[in-house]
């Protein structure tokens, strides 16, 4: 018998010749089941796909991937089939987007394939029938977050039993020129749990309902409710209120979603796109009309095993239990930054995330699959685009060194060679980038890039009054530091040629860091050449990176706990302030300590059970600054370092 070929016979497929952005195509087809073996499905789309069989719900979600490298679902049917005919329904959501964080532009496509132990029983092809859905709005093109992409609308009374097999208007399909290669899914699907049900909080004056979830959750939206005429409902959704409601609309952020009651029992689960919230709000056109049972969401779960914490006291236990809860509220097919804003995967918000997670649930799987899917970004010009997988044509410089460091130290962590050496040429791709743009010794800034270190002063946007290209003490220590770690990785995989060049660059570079940004008058390293203003982070990437030793260091960081006029590092680079201060001396350790406390308390009085993107909260970035962010989690990493 020849060799089981997952997707073999089988074709991409579409529902129309021409795909518009934001269209949801239905497929389905019939197989015979023998009872006798397993039923495995493979199954990959662009973009988003959700499968049953025989009427029932059996899985959705799609992996994040690139158009070049498409991710594949290996997924057991058996549960669902029964002996005899049986009929698989997928619906496919393309998003067709081009500026968005959390996606790249693709053909819209659906390829599946069904097995009988080892008989292949089910394909698409022209044969598989098809449609545009009924139910959701097709071409909507309304945007949650322009990180996130679009939002949708359910027409509940356009609904009827396609599932099963018996909707109407159906078509044979357009087979898809797509010849990808196809890989299975690096990393473990999500589970789905029971439904976190919202408590009714407040009725108001007309007829708006307001639900409390009780903490943040992270999921699907879930409705059910009985409806008396046909009737549309607004359904909102936040992490925090305001003025007694949730803030569904803040700027151009759309938090909110339009479902069309059908008379009767309505049921829905949006088995699409996950929603991030502790409130719900549900506005109807006549609310007398109808009785809501559940509005909740379904919790979505990367399945992991939390390990035992440090031995802890009670307000670091509940600083820590808050910290692992927003990790695991930041990981489904990757890490995410956020789950309300953006649901976007940035090599420096993920590198804090891994650190956190190599102590908090021992588990290297998940990480090596996003480091996977930054290393497979291919922009021409050399350096790693700002989200991934993302067409959005916008690049942090800074963060692309990011990735040196959290490959490094997830080698350090695994001790996972041969991946190491899978993503090495990668590394060494973006390593090369800056250090052949290095002048006078130097790497400049990048005018026609974002020169953004973090959210503090002068550190996030480019400096106008300046020239462009003058280089920042940041960037130069974070290369710095990527030149050691690559000299080390090197080394490790006997790379001799990669080991003596980054390492003959090293001793250089130092030099001319000190010799450029020092100002002996102050003892501080300033952000620019002869600069005024100076940073913590940028004076504490100084001392990491060996610029300057010995008692010179012993007084920098005095003077990076003490000088009132130093730039103060954001939640996302405190880590990097505090390994600055422990490289120096240990007697810092009660400093954190109680920093940790003073920055975390305030958070856990929120009640969402999560932390946040800065200490400002939800009042920071035009009132959206987001209660549940990943990089702010670094006091798991600080708790077992000094509590093991």
């Amino acid at each position: 018998m020849r060799q089981k070929v997952p997707f073999d016979y089988s074709s991409w497929i579409w529902c129309n010749k021409y795909p518009r952005p934001d269209e949801y195509g239905e497929f389905y087809a019939g197989f015979e089941y023998t009872g006798e073996h397993a039923v495995t499905a493979y199954i990959s789309a662009d973009s988003n796909y959700a499968l049953y069989v025989n009427g029932r719900f059996a899985a959705s979600g799609q992996y994040a991937d690139y158009p070049y490298d498409k991710v594949y679902d290996e997924l057991d049917l058996t549960d669902y089939c029964k002996r005899g005919k049986n009929h698989i329904a997928i619906i496919v959501w393309y998003y067709g987007l081009k500026d968005c964080s959390c996606y790249y532009y693709g053909n819209a496509a659906l390829r599946f394939a069904l097995w009988d132990g080892e008989k292949c029983v089910c394909v698409s092809n022209k044969d598989t029938k098809s449609r545009l859905s009924n139910t959701y709005a097709q071409h909507l093109e309304r945007k949650i977050t322009g990180q996130m992409g679009w939002g949708w609308n359910y027409n509940a009374a356009a609904e009827d039993r396609w599932v099963f097999g018996e909707g109407e208007g159906f078509h044979d399909s357009f087979m898809i020129p797509l010849a990808p290669p196809l890989r299975r899914r690096p990393c473990k699907k999500l589970v789905h749990e029971r439904i976190a049900s919202g408590r009714m909080i407040k009725r108001m004056e007309d007829g708006t309902l307001l639900y409390d979830l009780g903490r943040e959750e992270v999921g699907y939206l879930s409705l059910e409710l009985e409806a008396h005429t046909e009737q549309k409902l607004t359904i909102s959704w936040g992490e925090h209120i305001r003025d007694g409601r949730v803030r569904a609309i803040l700027g151009n952020r759309n938090f909110y979603t339009e479902y069309f009651t059908k008379k009767g029992l309505n049921a829905y689960v949006n088995p699409f796109r996950r929603i991030a919230c502790r409130y719900l709000e549900i506005k109807a056109e006549d609310p007398t009309a109808i009785r809501i049972r559940t509005l909740g969401v379904i919790p979505t779960v990367y399945p992991l095993n939390t390990l035992q914490p440090p031995r802890l006291t009670e307000t670091q236990q509940r600083i820590y239990d808050a910290c692992v809860r927003t990790l695991r509220l930041c990981m489904h097919e990757h890490y995410e930054d956020c789950p309300w804003r953006e649901q976007a995967l940035y090599a420096m918000d993920s590198r804090n995330q891994m650190l956190c997670g190599y102590h908090a649930f021992g588990e290297y799987e998940f990480a090596r699959a996003s480091l996977e899917l930054i290393a497979k970004d291919n922009r021409p010009d050399g350096f790693l685009s700002i989200c991934y997988p993302s067409s959005f044509d916008l690049v942090i410089p800074s963060f692309s060194l990011h990735f040196i460091t959290e490959a490094y130290e997830h080698y350090k962590y695994s001790a996972n060679k041969r991946f190491l050496r899978s993503i090495f040429p990668k590394m060494k791709s973006v390593l090369g980038t800056f250090t052949s743009k290095m002048k006078n010794g130097l790497v400049p800034q990048f005018p026609e890039l974002w020169n953004f270190y973090e959210w503090s002063d002068g550190l996030s946007n480019k400096i106008k009054e300046r020239d462009p290209e003058d280089p920042h003490v940041v960037l130069n220590c974070l290369l710095l530091r990527s030149l050691e770690h690559m000299t080390e990785l090197a080394e490790e995989l006997g790379d001799v040629d990669a080991r003596e060049s980054y390492k003959a660059l090293v001793p250089s570079l130092r030099i001319n860091i000190r010799k450029t940004f020092y100002d002996p008058t102050r003892g501080v390293f300033t952000n620019y050449p002869k600069g005024e203003k100076y940073s913590q982070l940028g004076n504490a990437l100084a001392i990491l990176a060996g610029v300057v030793t010995g008692e010179a260091a012993e007084k920098l960081a005095h003077k990076l706990v003490w000088d009132g006029k130093m730039t103060q590092t954001s939640l996302s680079m405190r880590c990097f302030f505090y390994d600055a201060l422990l490289a120096v001396s240990s007697k810092y350790r009660a400093h954190i300590l109680v920093d940790i406390e003073r920055i975390y308390l305030p958070m856990l009085e929120g009640g969402t059970g999560t932390v946040w993107e800065t200490e400002k909260g939800a009042d920071d970035f035009g009132r959206a600054g987001s209660l549940c962010h990943g990089w702010s989690a670094m006091p798991v990493y600080y708790y077992h370092k000094f509590f093991k």
